[in-house]
């Protein structure tokens, strides 16, 4: 993406972003690379990782909008017609009948874009995701599998942050870890994280610097996302129609150095448009970005 300095007004604010690219977590040469959360990246209904042992299945889509569930494996139709609602957060969470079997294929969709959205996910028999590991964040979360637990270690400082059952995955799927106090994680320091019960599947994740990174936007998304300084508030503006979407204390990049904010009805975003997202405490370098398709 070809970044391109400028500085534009959006109605009484003046603007600053710097986009990057959508790479989530970057590792040095010869590590492994860290995965992304979500297992579907569609615009519009995005699914969070399916995992054996999981009882939930939970993402985003579009608050008022009815998802479709089948399981292809079992020829069920668990949710159709209004049975799940995206609540007015922009989320969902499903709770199935029983627990996911490695393998099993659902499809799922959203009940009023079932074109642009039905995919077909499938059940992963183990492994985690780890969300963007950041400078300044005070947790570290991602998702796995339910049950099992996680050993951390900042490989950096040699020090062990969680081991035996520290940090248990929860029965959604998630996990959540919160440093020990006055810590913070710092750019270029090396996080060492393994599912307890498969320590040959280690995995070093790079931490990035605290610099705004924005995913890339399309025609049609209901959502924006990113990573940043954690506890930063970003400004958020389309400069193609003038008007502010986010200012102030509207949005706020959480502790875990990500953000997610939900386009306001009305507005919603098309190909051309150029939007503009600054830190509040960073607005020198300004960059707009273009909607893609």
């Amino acid at each position: 993406m070809n970044k391109k300095t400028t500085l534009k007004r959006v109605g009484v604010a003046l603007v600053a972003t710097a986009f990057l690219g959508g790479v989530y977590v970057t590792s040095s040469p010869g590590e492994a690379q860290a995965s992304t959360t979500l297992a579907s990246t569609n615009s519009i209904l995005q699914v969070n990782p399916l995992f054996t042992g999981v009882k939930t299945i939970t993402g985003t889509g579009v608050p008022g909008h009815y998802i479709n569930i089948t399981n292809l494996s079992t020829k069920a139709v668990l949710t159709t017609g209004d049975d799940l609602k995206v609540s007015a957060n922009g989320t969902f969470s499903f709770t199935l009948p029983s627990a996911l079997t490695a393998n099993q294929v659902f499809t799922i969709s959203d009940s009023l874009d079932l074109k642009g959205t039905v995919a077909n996910y499938t059940v992963q028999g183990s492994g985690f995701n780890v969300n963007p590991l950041v400078s300044g964040a005070t947790t570290i979360t991602g998702t796995g599998i339910p049950g099992h637990y996680l050993n951390i270690d900042n490989l950096s400082t040699h020090v062990v942050l969680a081991t035996g059952n520290t940090v248990r995955i929860a029965a959604d799927g998630t996990f959540s870890f919160t440093l020990p106090a006055g810590s913070a994680l710092k750019t270029g320091q090396q996080i060492s994280i393994a599912d307890s019960q498969n320590l040959r599947g280690t995995t070093i994740f790079t931490v990035q610097s605290g610099d705004l990174s924005v995913n890339p936007i399309s025609a049609g998304d209901v959502r924006i996302t990113g990573t940043g300084i954690p506890g930063h508030y970003l400004n958020i503006g389309n400069l193609s129609t003038q008007t502010v979407l986010a200012t102030g204390n509207a949005l706020r990049i959480a502790a875990d150095g990500t953000f997610s904010f939900i386009v306001p009805a009305g507005n919603a975003l098309k190909a051309g448009q150029q939007i503009s997202i600054a830190d509040t405490q960073n607005l020198k370098g300004v960059t707009t970005y273009t909607v893609g398709k």
